[in-house]
């Protein structure tokens, strides 16, 4: 039966740091760039975490790049996503930047040439309308 309360937990955490994030965004600090250092400083504080159960390991000179893109795609993401929080619901703004979902299908078939079977992609259909309807109906 623990494996229920692992299944709870992480919507429950995934709410309490949307909550956390409004906050900060919205009486803590005044300019979203701040937030975005810190809330990316703050990722250091798990560094030992990491180090303690698993040591990485070291990357080549051709992955290099490709790091060095993640990291700021990382980063990037959090100004759009704190600017949109100040202006915005929460629920809003964490279900269109969870939009990114619906587009692993997408890509997975202009890219790969995956092809979902029929219940796939009416999932696919039913979540992107979703998110349109939220949207929609907000105003």
């Amino acid at each position: 039966m623990y494996w229920l309360l692992f299944a709870l937990l992480e919507p429950i955490l995934h709410g309490l740091a949307n909550v956390i994030d409004n906050h900060f965004t919205n009486n803590l600090f005044k300019r979203t760039t701040t937030l975005v250092f810190f809330a990316s400083f703050t990722n250091l504080l798990f560094l030992p975490i990491i180090l303690i159960l698993d040591f990485p390991t070291l990357i080549t000179i051709s992955q290099t790049p490709f790091f060095i893109i993640l990291g700021l795609t990382g980063i990037g993401y959090l100004y759009p996503y704190y600017k949109a929080l100040q202006n915005d619901d929460t629920s809003v703004v964490v279900s269109l930047f969870s939009l990114g979902k619906v587009f692993v299908p997408l890509l997975a078939f202009l890219l790969v040439g995956e092809i979902l079977n029929t219940t796939q992609y009416l999932g696919f259909f039913e979540m992107f309308s979703g998110f349109f309807d939220i949207r929609l109906n907000f105003y």
